[in-house]
């Protein structure tokens, strides 16, 4: 705070998340080159954000991300990861890519639920 001013915030107001069941899985395992988006959309909301139950990827060259609809990346994964929040995509679309290299591959994603702001 400058001079005792706070500026707003553009941050979600964080007691109004509300938890939606979804299921959106990878192939297991996945397959080498892969480059594959899921779209999850939530209509009328404003803000999503993506619980991963499990990432298991190749560490630093397979990578999970959560992307907004034009393309920002708002979070990135890789190696393994369990319980993971992503961070919240403003409006009603949220892209989750699988992108990975030709060596290596893993067991992939899996999302059980997701997070919206209406």
């Amino acid at each position: 705070a400058i001079n005792g001013i706070v500026p707003p915030s553009n941050e979600p107001d964080p007691g109004q998340w509300q938890d939606v069941s979804v299921s959106y899985e990878s192939a297991h395992p996945y397959v080498k080159n892969t480059d594959q988006t899921v779209v999850i959309e939530q209509p009328g909301a404003k803000y999503i954000r993506v619980y991963f139950d499990l990432i298991d990827t190749e560490a630093r060259y397979d990578v999970v991300s959560v992307e907004s609809d034009s393309g920002e990346v708002m979070d990135s994964y890789s190696g393994k990861q369990v319980g993971v929040l992503s961070e919240a995509v403003a409006g009603s679309r949220a892209v989750v890519r699988l992108k990975s290299d030709d060596s290596i591959d893993g067991w992939g994603y899996k999302i059980s639920r997701i997070q919206v702001i209406r």
